[in-house]
C-alpha cells in the first residue's frame, strides 16, 4: 500500500520538511542578478548583446562592469536616470538619420535592465514594489517607414 506524503513528512527529502525551511521572503541569494539573467538568454549573440548594454548602465554608476554592480540597489529613479542620460546623448550627437537606432539601443537597454530586474526579484533581492516600478517603464517609440515604402511618390518613375 502506497502511503500519502504530505509537506511535513521528512523520509521523502532528506530529513528537511517543507515547513521547517524559511519562508521564500527570508531568503536573499548573494548571486549577481544580471549573471544569472545572462544564463537565461538563448544565444552568444543576446549574452553579447545584453552584455554590453548591462556594461553601460554599471558603467554610468561608476561600477566596472556588471559583474560589481549591485543590481538589488537598482530602483525606477537609476533607471529613468540612465535612460534620459541615453537620450541626451542622442541630441548631443547631432545625428538625425539614427534616431529610430538610437531608440532602439535605448529600448534593448531597458529591456535588459526589467530583465536582470525579475532575476533580482526572483533572487529574493527586490521588494515587489521596486520590481513593478521598474516594469512599468515604457519603451520608447520608433517610427520607422514600412519596408519597401516610397519616400517620395513625386520620384516614382513609370
Amino acid at each position: 500500500m502506497d502511503r500519502l506524503i504530505t509537506l511535513d513528512d521528512t523520509s521523502w527529502n532528506g530529513g528537511t520538511s517543507l515547513s521547517e525551511r524559511s519562508p521564500a521572503s527570508e531568503h536573499v541569494s548573494t548571486k549577481n542578478a544580471a549573471e544569472e539573467y545572462l544564463k537565461t538568454l538563448g544565444s552568444k549573440m543576446s549574452v553579447s548583446t545584453i552584455s554590453s548594454k548591462l556594461n553601460l548602465f554599471a558603467r554610468h554608476f561608476h561600477y566596472r562592469d556588471l559583474s560589481s554592480c549591485d543590481w538589488h540597489m537598482m530602483r525606477y529613479e537609476h533607471v529613468v536616470n540612465f535612460i534620459n542620460h541615453l537620450k541626451q546623448k542622442k541630441k548631443d550627437c547631432h545625428r538625425q538619420k539614427n534616431d529610430g537606432l538610437q531608440a532602439q539601443l535605448i529600448n534593448t537597454c531597458l529591456c535588459a535592465l526589467k530583465g536582470v530586474t525579475q532575476t533580482a526579484w526572483n533572487l529574493g533581492q527586490m521588494s515587489d514594489h521596486d520590481l513593478m516600478r521598474i516594469k512599468a517603464i515604457k519603451s520608447l517609440q520608433v517610427l520607422r517607414q514600412p519596408v519597401g515604402a516610397c519616400p517620395d511618390v513625386n520620384h516614382v518613375n513609370y
